[in-house]
C-alpha cells in the first residue's frame, strides 16, 4: 500500500492538478489496486431495510448519487456526468471524495456498493444500477 502524502496547490489551480495525476495514474500501468474498491452487491440491496440503514444516513452527495443511478436504471454513467448532474461544487472531485468516504464505510462492513462501478479504457469512472434495486432504492429514498 502506498503512504499518502498531502500536496498544498493554490485553490485555482486545484482541478489541474487533479487532471495532472489522473493522466499519470491511467497511464501507469504499475498503479497499486485501491484498498478501498469494493464490488457491487445487489442483492443486498434490493432488502429495503439494509438500504434504510446503510443508505439513508449516508451523505446527500451519495444519496443524490444513488437516486440519480436508481432515476436512470442500467444505464451507464460517468462520474463526471453524475457530479454536474447533482451540481457538485468541485464537480467529480466532490464526488470522488464521497465515493471514497462511503467506499471505507462499504469495506469496513464488508458490504459491496449497490451500483457497479468501473474505469473505462478513457480513464473516466463508470457506474450503473440495476432496475430491481434501482426500484428499492427509489422507493426508500
Amino acid at each position: 500500500m502506498s503512504t499518502l502524502v498531502p500536496v498544498m496547490v493554490p485553490e485555482e489551480r486545484l482541478a489541474d492538478a487533479y487532471r495532472a495525476l489522473g493522466a499519470m495514474l491511467t497511464a501507469s500501468s504499475a498503479v497499486e489496486p485501491d484498498p478501498t474498491e469494493v464490488d457491487s452487491d445487489p442483492e443486498f440491496w434490493r432488502n429495503p431495510d439494509n438500504v434504510k440503514r446503510h443508505l439513508v444516513p449516508r451523505s446527500d452527495t451519495i444519496k443524490g448519487l444513488a437516486r440519480h443511478l436508481a432515476e436512470h436504471p442500467d444505464t451507464e454513467i460517468t462520474a463526471a456526468h453524475a457530479a454536474d448532474e447533482l451540481g457538485l461544487e468541485y464537480g467529480w472531485n466532490s464526488l470522488a471524495g464521497a465515493l471514497g468516504a462511503f467506499g471505507r464505510y462499504c469495506a469496513n462492513r464488508e458490504l459491496g456498493f449497490p451500483w457497479e462501478s468501473w474505469y473505462d479504457d478513457d480513464g473516466y469512472a463508470r457506474m450503473q444500477l440495476d432496475a430491481a434495486t434501482a426500484a428499492v432504492i427509489l422507493a426508500v429514498l
